[in-house]
């Protein structure tokens, strides 16, 4: 996906539009790394590498990662149907 079509796509989400094109406000929960590791059950090192690991999306501000809750619970829910042992 291209950069201008994910933004899209992250827009749309975040506005909650539907397929008329109007939209009900929804505002996207974001958590800190901490807050993330803390919702996952797991420690901040173990979710940051599997965040790199596998490419689940985040903005890092400076030193600050910030994380999508419902985002990062999808990749999760994903890691789990595959089998993955790890987060």
């Amino acid at each position: 996906m291209q950069v201008a079509e994910r933004v899209i796509d992250l827009r749309e989400r975040r506005l909650g539009a539907d397929e008329s094109g109007a939209g009900t406000a929804r505002l996207a929960v974001w958590l800190s790394g901490k807050q993330a590791a803390e919702h996952v059950g797991v420690s901040w090192p173990t979710l940051r590498q599997t965040i790199i690991e596998h490419a689940i999306p985040h903005v890092r501000l400076g030193r600050r990662w910030k994380i999508e809750r419902s985002v990062l619970d999808e990749h999760l829910r994903q890691l789990a149907q595959s089998g993955s042992r790890r987060v």
